[in-house]
């Protein structure tokens, strides 16, 4: 099932009221992309959480929603990932293909340190108890050709072409992320390259540098 904007908010809405505690976390993946209004509609609400008792709290309220009440949590994931993003930061799903479902992540989006993308962004949205910070768009963007699934890369593009997006910062995030673990990098790189047969919508020069990181010449 797809979630509009509204329902969405309405969802979150319903978390923040319940909240006993102020709980801090961060948007990820096609909702994201609705706050930046560049996409319509999502089918997975993607959270990032930094207290294992935040996460536990967020799993009983929705757990109390009466569309997610018969729907159990699961560890196992609904969609392709590469087994090299898989090391750590599996989410907790709740959902179906009858309502939208909640990926719960908790300090790593796959292979990816959420924290610094956390500390960097700017805007948060606020529902009562319930704080949501929005990630830059080149975090994004990354992201997105970490895991290069088919609707990342149509993201990606919708992003290029509407918001001016800085790709120093860009080149910044992925050398950072290289330090830790380069698979993700590469990833992007590839993503980001096959978008460019098509699009030419990377600056060329960024595709090199990110070559550089692995000793390659594009």
């Amino acid at each position: 099932m797809l979630a509009d904007k509204e329902f969405l908010e309405s969802l979150l809405a319903y978390i923040g009221k319940r909240l006993n505690h102020e709980t801090e976390c961060m948007i990820i993946g096609g909702n994201a992309m609705l706050y930046y209004d560049l996409r319509g509609q999502t089918k997975d609400l993607d959270m990032v959480f930094f207290k294992k008792q935040d996460i536990a709290a967020i799993v009983k309220i929705i757990k109390n929603h009466p569309i997610y009440k018969k729907i159990p949590s699961s560890k196992k994931i609904p969609y392709y990932v590469r087994p090299e993003l898989r090391k750590k930061g599996t989410p907790i799903f709740i959902g179906n293909d009858d309502v939208p479902r909640f990926d719960l992540f908790y300090n790593n989006i796959f292979s990816v340190d959420a924290k610094p993308i956390f500390e960097d962004s700017e805007r948060t949205i606020i529902f009562d108890m319930l704080r949501i910070r929005l990630p830059k768009p080149e975090y994004i963007i990354f992201l997105k050709a970490a895991a290069d699934r088919p609707q990342d890369r149509e993201d990606i593009v919708r992003l290029v072409k509407n918001i001016a997006i800085d790709w120093k910062k860009f080149l910044s995030i992925a050398n950072n992320c290289s330090k830790e673990n380069e698979r993700p990098v590469y990833f992007a790189l590839e993503s980001l390259h096959d978008i460019n047969q098509k699009e030419k919508i990377i600056p060329e020069n960024i595709l090199k540098e990110l070559a550089k990181i692995f000793g390659m010449k594009l």
